[in-house]
């Protein structure tokens, strides 16, 4: 798992509403923790750190240009060689995707 260097503090008063500053720093976050229990006599407020992130990924990313090198690549090695089934070149996009391909030749 990467790891995740973007430390932060944040300053929680007890009983209020949740924080949403995020400090880039621990002073920072220290000075307004006491400026604001200055200002609220009483109430206790906290510095906070993260100590754990947790994050589900969905994503995955296929490389068609790899795809369609690879594609490219074993038809022209078919020829080289005499394969019989080598079919003739088929016109293509600047990407390498061969352009004479219709929604019906794609398997999803």
């Amino acid at each position: 798992m990467a790891q995740h260097n973007d430390r932060f503090w944040m300053v929680y008063g007890h009983g209020t509403r949740q924080p949403v500053v995020r400090h880039k720093t621990e002073a920072s976050a220290l000075a307004e923790a006491e400026r604001l229990a200055k200002a609220f006599p009483g109430v206790r407020f906290y510095v906070l750190e993260p100590v754990s992130m947790s994050v589900k990924i969905e994503v995955e990313t296929t490389n068609l240009r790899l795809v369609g090198d690879l594609v490219a690549r074993a038809a022209e090695y078919a020829e080289m060689i005499g394969c019989v089934h080598a079919s003739p070149a088929r016109p293509r996009h600047a990407d390498g995707i061969p352009g004479d391909l219709s929604d019906s030749d794609i398997p999803f």
